[in-house]
Formats: structure tokens, C-alpha cells, sequence
């Protein structure tokens, strides 16, 4: 289990706006459908469905990074893997959990080093 400060799954996009990400009764974001920098051209509705996508999913895919790096350790550990690809892969995939989460992996996932 990991110990994120985040706004706790699931996160759903409100059927009736299709823009707003709510998790229960918290607001989490609105995902515009206008460019930043000119705020008359619209993004393309496919393009603005991905981005309502990714969002809604973030906290489970952060969930599955965690996940699959525990289970990539274990393996390493029982493998005896200490390549230079494979670490570099490693932190790769940690850093990137720090990043979503703005967390320590330590302190993400109670992990003893």
C-alpha cells in the first residue's frame, strides 16, 4: 500500500460538464478546452478527451508504477541484477513516481532501504 498525500481515488469526470474532475464531493481540476495562449481556439475534442482521460487515471497509474517497481526490485533481488540498464530503468521509474506523487519513494512506500 502506498501512503499518498493526494486527494484519494476514485477520481470521475462529472458527467454533465465533461470537463471537471471531481473525487466525491472534492473538486480535483478542470480540463480546458481552450489553448493557453490563445484562448479562441479550442483543443480538438479527441485531444481533450485523452487529456480528461490521463487525469481521471492518474492516482491508479501511480498506484501500478508503485506496484510494478516493488515487484521490479524483488525480482532484481532474487535475480541478482545489477545492470547498468537496468538500474538506470530503475531510477527512471522512481524519479518518475517522486514527480507524480511529490513524494520520496521512501516515504511513498514505507520502504526500508
Amino acid at each position: 500500500m502506498i501512503n499518498t498525500k493526494h486527494t484519494p481515488k476514485p477520481w470521475k469526470r462529472i458527467d454533465v460538464c465533461k470537463t471537471a474532475i471531481n473525487a466525491g464531493d472534492k473538486h480535483i481540476c478542470m480540463v480546458n478546452y481552450f489553448n493557453s495562449i490563445d484562448s479562441n481556439t479550442r483543443v480538438a475534442d479527441e485531444e481533450h478527451k485523452a487529456n480528461v482521460c490521463l487525469i481521471e487515471t492518474a492516482p491508479d497509474m501511480l498506484e501500478m508504477l508503485v506496484t510494478a517497481r516493488e515487484e521490479l526490485m524483488s525480482i532484481a533481488r532474487l535475480q541478482d541484477w545489477h545492470s547498468d540498464e537496468f538500474r538506470y530503468k530503475l531510477d527512471k521509474l522512481t524519479a518518475t513516481i517522486e514527480k507524480a506523487s511529490g513524494m520520496e519513494i521512501e516515504e511513498l512506500t514505507n520502504e526500508i532501504q
